[in-house]
């Protein structure tokens, strides 16, 4: 049976969720009491980059035992991913290592935030560590046995093949640029809410500059997902254009990605946004090729059952008997 490949790779794209997170969290640290010895950038960087070890270890902890006991299921690795980022979340707090967030009362359900970013971490190496077979290669089946319902499932297929139409890659990808744009946006959406409201940038526990301290945070959060829903449509449209030409290699999708990506300021302004026709190009064959990694091929699917009563109109649509009507002279 095989299983998950241990891939640096995989565990470095895991971890960017997780990342994103923490970020997002940064600001926060100056409102809460057990922030104070973590709003230097030495001290900040150093929180960060604990808090991602000590996650990482503990998903490719996790990742190492499924190896030995055959776990290989996307939705294991999810409540893998989760468990790791709470048990993370628990120790950095406990030692020390990452400041206490949430008031008295509420670090239990403040670990929800935690668990989802790591459900979205076990996915996400899932998706990206591909499987491992062993020593031994996958056997090929043999030709008769390939096209029975009935036979055992072949390790290996020679069949024509399509880019899986996957809601997790979907998400996945949309959820991408919308976490990098966030990202980029939230500190200087940050700095302007405490210009405009006149807010200390000293330590605030209470009152209404807590509230000023926390908008961005779920401003971002509610952009989040917004930008994800358009995302993720243009994904649909670019993997739409690629099957249309029945192409399932990573130059197609990119180049999918770049027709739709040019195109769509263009209808979207009625031509007055050519300027924006490149960068939304170049946008769009990364978002296509990362999503071609992450969907995955499947077998083209067998066309339907024909339901038959006269056996003898079963004749290609070539023959004869399609070309014209047969005259019989009655007696």
């Amino acid at each position: 049976m095989p299983t998950l490949v241990t891939s640096p790779r995989a565990l470095l794209a895991a971890l960017v969720p997780l990342l994103a997170l923490h970020l997002f969290a940064v600001p926060l640290i100056a409102t809460v009491p057990d922030g104070q010895r973590f709003q230097t950038p030495d001290a900040i960087v150093i929180a960060l980059a604990t808090r991602l070890s000590v996650e990482a270890a503990a998903l490719l902890g996790l990742h190492l035992l499924a190896k030995r006991g055959g776990v290989s299921r996307r939705s294991a690795y999810a409540a893998l991913g989760a468990i790791a980022a709470v048990a993370a979340y628990a120790i950095t707090i406990s030692v020390g290592w990452w400041p206490r967030l949430a008031s008295e009362g509420a670090t239990i359900t403040t670990g929800l935030v935690p668990a989802a970013a790591g459900a979205l971490a076990g996915i996400l190496y899932y998706q990206v560590a591909g499987l491992d077979w062993g020593v031994e290669p996958p056997a090929v089946a043999a030709p008769g046995q390939a096209g029975t319902a009935s036979g055992p499932v072949p390790s290996s297929y020679a069949g024509p093949l399509q880019v899986r139409s996957s809601a997790t890659a979907f998400i996945l990808t949309a959820l991408g640029p919308s976490i990098l744009c966030g990202l980029i946006m939230f500190p200087s959406l940050f700095g302007s809410l405490l210009g405009l409201n006149g807010i200390s940038p000293k330590p605030l526990r209470t009152g209404q500059g807590l509230l000023g301290y926390a908008a961005p945070f779920y401003v971002m959060l509610l952009g989040v997902p917004s930008t994800a829903a358009p995302t993720a449509l243009f994904v649909w449209a670019g993997h739409a254009l690629a099957r249309a030409f029945d192409r399932i290699d990573y130059r197609a999708y990119a180049l999918a990605g770049a027709a739709v990506g040019a195109g769509l300021p263009l209808v979207l302004s009625a031509g007055r946004l050519g300027v924006a026709v490149l960068p939304f190009a170049m946008l769009g064959a990364a978002v296509m090729s990362v999503y071609r990694r992450l969907a995955g091929l499947e077998p083209k699917p067998l066309p339907e059952h024909v339901v038959v009563t006269r056996p003898e109109t079963l004749v290609p649509g070539s023959h004869p008997a399609r070309q014209g009507h047969r005259v019989l002279l009655q007696r």
